[in-house]
């Protein structure tokens, strides 16, 4: 279920500082802020779409459109220097997703850098940008133009879990380090249900032996 952007205030030793303030009326997620505002995919369930708003933080009626597109635009991200979005869509062809690159202005103006690839991130530090293909994590330099400067090049050797394609399942650090949030299979015998026979019997042993 999804339900109204909303934002809680902490203070800096993450107490909760004010309750919950709705941020838009319609049913959306918030995806990043800029100090000012806070943009967040608005759902429409009629037309089965996914596009990004902006809203000015304490005014809930002050709502710009900034991208309207066919599909779902997903994981919208901002660049180090605020000046570049970054977010996946299906625009193109349905579920099948693909890197978009926007300046960061009213209206976005976005074109697609990366194709079939989800789980967009940018660098903390840097106009590096991350996502993921094939399950694998790549990155990618975004030139001054907006565009890929040189081809994308992997990271590392490691199968990430699945997951919805705007929501990576690792992180970027302030420090330009990464999270990587890596699952282990687990033998088929650890899945295998366990059955205990005389339980009641097992216990008054146990504690008798203490």
């Amino acid at each position: 279920m999804v339900g109204k952007p909303s934002m809680l205030t902490l203070d800096a030793s993450g107490r909760l500082v004010h309750p919950a303030e709705t941020l838009a009326e319609e049913p959306g997620f918030p995806t990043f802020g800029d100090a000012q505002h806070v943009v967040y995919s608005a759902i429409d369930r009629q037309n089965d779409s996914t596009d990004l708003h902006r809203v000015r933080l304490g005014s809930p009626t002050s709502i710009e459109v900034l991208l309207t597109r066919p599909g779902k635009q997903y994981g919208a991200t901002l660049s180090a220097n605020r000046r570049w979005v970054a977010y996946v869509s299906d625009e193109l062809a349905a579920n099948t997703f693909d890197v978009f690159v926007s300046p960061y202005a009213t209206p976005l103006q976005p074109r697609r850098v990366v194709q079939n690839a989800m789980h967009v991130r940018w660098s903390r530090t840097s106009n590096e940008l991350f996502f993921t293909r094939g399950g694998r994590l790549f990155k990618a330099n975004i030139g001054e133009s907006g565009t890929l400067s040189g081809e994308p090049q992997p990271v590392f050797n490691i199968d990430l879990p699945l997951s919805d394609p705007g929501v990576a399942p690792y992180d970027t650090m302030p420090d330009g380090g990464l999270l990587i949030l890596v699952t282990e299979q687990a033998s088929a015998e650890k899945d295998w249900p366990i059955l205990v026979l005389n339980w009641p019997a097992r216990l008054r042993e146990a504690a008798a032996r203490k």
